[in-house]
C-alpha cells in the first residue's frame, strides 16, 4: 500500500501504480502465457519482474480447462483451436487499472453515506424482501462495502503514519 506524492484521492486497485488485472476465469490466459512481453511492449509497457511472471504463469495449468471460454466450446477440436489462439496470443484481455481503473462506482453516494450508511440502506431493503436473488445481491453489496471500509481504513492508517513521520506521502508499506 502506497500513498503517492501530491495524491489527493488515494487508493489503487493493483500492487503497482500502473498495472494490469488478469482474469483467467474469463479470457486472460493469453496474457498470462505472453506475460514476458509486457515490460518491452511499445505501448504502455508494464513493470513485472521475472518472479512475478513465473508466478502468474504457474496458474495456467489450473485455469486451462476451467475458464469460461474453454468451457463454452463443444468438442475437443474447438477447444484446441481456442487453446492455440491463447498460446499464440491472437486474442486476450488485459484490464489496465493503474490508479484510475475501469470501475465506476457511485462516488457521490459513497461519499455521502459511507460504507456503513450503504450497508444500513441495504439492510433496510433486505428486511422488505424474501426474493433469494435480491437477498444474494444485497449480501454481495454488504461484502463489497465491508471490503471498501477495510481498504479505506488501511489507507487512513498509512496516511496517519506518514503524517506522524513527517515524511510526506512517499513511503511504501
Amino acid at each position: 500500500m502506497k500513498i503517492y506524492p501530491d495524491e489527493l484521492i488515494v487508493g489503487n486497485f493493483t500492487a503497482k501504480r500502473v498495472a494490469g488485472i488478469c482474469y483467467p476465469e474469463l479470457g486472460g490466459l493469453g496474457i498470462m502465457i505472453g506475460v514476458d512481453k509486457l515490460p518491452t511492449r511499445k505501448v504502455n509497457p508494464l513493470e513485472i519482474s521475472e518472479d512475478e511472471q513465473a508466478k502468474l504463469q504457474s496458474y495456467i495449468p489450473f485455469w486451462m480447462d476451467k475458464n469460461m471460454v474453454y468451457l463454452a466450446f463443444d468438442g475437443q477440436e474447438e477447444q484446441m483451436r481456442f487453446v492455440k489462439e491463447q498460446i499464440e496470443a491472437l486474442q486476450y484481455q488485459l484490464y489496465e487499472a493503474g490508479g484510475i481503473a475501469h470501475l465506476a462506482p457511485g462516488y457521490e453516494k459513497v461519499i455521502k453515506l459511507g460504507a456503513e450508511g450503504i450497508i444500513a440502506e441495504v439492510e433496510a431493503f433486505e428486511a422488505q424482501t424474501n426474493d433469494p436473488s435480491k437477498l444474494d445481491f444485497y449480501q454481495s453489496v454488504k461484502i463489497s462495502m465491508n471490503a471498501l471500509a477495510e481498504f479505506g481504513d488501511r489507507y487512513a492508517t498509512e496516511a496517519r503514519r506518514l503524517a506522524e513521520a513527517g515524511s510526506g506521502p512517499s513511503a511504501e508499506t
